[in-house]
């Protein structure tokens, strides 16, 4: 089964976007807040090493507390 791990500011809106994105969204998990993009990042690498999910950088960069989000789905729309 497919995992995502990601960093983001929005935890709620970025659920909803994935929820749009992927049939079968489960085991959503939330760790954090981190005080720093850079922080919320090295932790999303090692998450997705220690678990074999898939990461992407990149985004927009953006103020406040960053939180590493990770969930297991069936497939891709």
């Amino acid at each position: 089964m497919p995992c995502q791990v990601g960093i983001t500011t929005r935890v709620d809106q970025r659920k909803l976007e994935w929820e749009r994105k992927v049939v079968g969204l489960r085991d959503w998990q939330v760790v954090g807040p981190y005080t720093s993009r850079e922080a919320a990042q090295a932790a999303e690498d090692r998450y997705a090493a220690q678990y074999g999910c898939y990461a992407n950088h990149g985004g927009a960069d953006a103020r406040g507390s960053w939180y590493v989000y990770f969930f297991r789905y069936d497939r891709k729309r």
